[in-house]
C-alpha cells in the first residue's frame, strides 16, 4: 500500500495577508518577534494545538522586525489564528491584503502649490492627487534643478497594479502608462 502526501495552497479566495504591528518600545517590539519565532518553529510540530484552523504552513511564513514595528506575511484565506492573537497586542495594529509601500513621485512645474494643482492638471490626476492627499499623513515637495516634485509614501491595501501600471485607489483610477510625469517605486 502507498500513501500520498499532498500540500494544497488556500483555496482561489486567498491573498496576501500582511499584518503591521508597531509597539511603544523597541524593547516589546524584539520580544513580540522573538515569541512570533518561537510560534512559527512551534507550528512546524503537526501535532501542535494551537494551528487548528490555519490553511498555512510555517514555510509560507515571511516576518520581519524594524525597529518598533514587526511585519508578518503569508498567503492564506484569511485564517491568521495564532499570530494574529500574539501581534493584535501591539499599540497600532493593521491587517492587509496585498499589502504595498510605495513611493509615489508627480512632477509638477516648480512653484506651483498643491492646491493649485488641482485646477492645473487633468481631472483624472487631480483625483488621483486629492486621494493620496487623503491616504498618506503629509505631500512632500521636492525640488530638482528647474522642476519640483510632489512625493507620496504610501502604506496599506494594495493599490498600484505593476502588470496595468495603474493606480486604483478608492474611486479614482489613473493608467500611468501615458503619464510620463508620475512615477512608483515599490519600497523594499
Amino acid at each position: 500500500m502507498k500513501i500520498f502526501l499532498f500540500k494544497f495552497r488556500p483555496s482561489s479566495h486567498s491573498s496576501d495577508y500582511t499584518i503591521v504591528a508597531e509597539f511603544k518600545s523597541e524593547r516589546k517590539a524584539e520580544e513580540t518577534y522573538r515569541k512570533l519565532e518561537q510560534l512559527i518553529e512551534r507550528m512546524s510540530d503537526e501535532e501542535d494545538e494551537e494551528i487548528d484552523g490555519v490553511d498555512w504552513g510555517p514555510e509560507d511564513a515571511l516576518f520581519s522586525l524594524r525597529g518598533k514595528t514587526v511585519y508578518f506575511s503569508v498567503y492564506s484565506s484569511g485564517r491568521l489564528g495564532p499570530v494574529e492573537d500574539l501581534l493584535s497586542e501591539a499599540e497600532d495594529y493593521n491587517v492587509y491584503t496585498n499589502y504595498q509601500e510605495l513611493t509615489i513621485s508627480v512632477e509638477v512645474p516648480k512653484g506651483l502649490k498643491f492646491e493649485s494643482a488641482m485646477l492645473v492638471l487633468p481631472r483624472e490626476e487631480a483625483e488621483m492627487l486629492k486621494v493620496l492627499r487623503e491616504q498618506c499623513e503629509e505631500v512632500e515637495v521636492e525640488e530638482e534643478g528647474d522642476r519640483q516634485f510632489f512625493i507620496f509614501k504610501y502604506r496599506g491595501d494594495g493599490i498600484y497594479d505593476e502588470f496595468d501600471n495603474e493606480l486604483l485607489l478608492e474611486d479614482a483610477s489613473l493608467k500611468l502608462s501615458d503619464r510620463p510625469n508620475w512615477t512608483v517605486y515599490l519600497d523594499e
